[in-house]
């Protein structure tokens, strides 16, 4: 995956915030690390 999809991903979740007129306080990236792939150890 590159970064174009997680940009993507991030202004699509601002995009409904602003939407429902929630206010985005902070945002966190998880790059790289599918949550679909369940024999990968993810961080906690």
């Amino acid at each position: 995956m590159d970064g174009l999809a997680i940009e993507r991903q991030r202004e699509d979740c601002e995009n409904l915030a602003r939407f429902r007129h929630w206010e985005v306080v902070e945002t966190y990236v998880d790059q790289s690390i599918s949550a679909s792939d369940k024999t990968k150890k993810r961080p906690a």
